[in-house]
């Protein structure tokens, strides 16, 4: 792995989310490594290889993503913490989220930016309570969990 300057790692990192919230999957795709890996705790799944993150982030960019869109009419967002190290970026943000049942609550979610070179490796997020039943109804669903390259992270 290349170590990247801070200031260049939030470049990647922000670049990479506004094509979330774009909802650009092929976008989203092109800034990462042939195969990227992502995980997510509290449920502990880890999802790696192209077609399995593609995947993901079909499902993710049509239920998720658009409700911490950064574009939002009022800014609720709220970096908490944010730093570097040689390949990685870590950010703890809260933000204000519109859950299925129309309730907006609070959330809280870290997620580690991994690098390889100017390509995103793949993240760690560690998402509240609250946000993670939203995910176990979006991701962990059985369907999504037999896909190739969707596996525990421990058991």
């Amino acid at each position: 792995m290349t170590d990247l300057a801070p200031e260049r790692m939030a470049e990647l990192a922000m670049q990479h989310e506004q094509y979330e919230f774009e909802q650009d999957v092929d976008k989203i795709m092109a800034t990462l490594v042939d195969q990227p890996v992502f995980e997510f705790f509290p449920q502990g799944f880890r999802v790696e290889g192209r077609d399995a993150v593609r995947k993901m982030y079909e499902r993710l960019v049509v239920s998720i993503l658009p409700q911490l869109d950064t574009r939002k009419e009022v800014q609720t967002r709220d970096i908490k913490g944010f730093a570097c190290g040689e390949s990685a970026l870590l950010a703890e943000i809260e933000d204000d989220f519109v859950f299925p049942d129309g309730s907006t609550k609070r959330i809280r979610m870290a997620a580690t930016v991994h690098f390889d070179g100017e390509a995103i490796h793949g993240e760690t997020t560690y998402l509240d309570a609250d946000l993670a039943t939203v995910f176990d109804s979006v991701l962990w669903t059985p369907d999504f969990i037999a896909l190739p390259g969707v596996s525990k992270v421990f058991p």
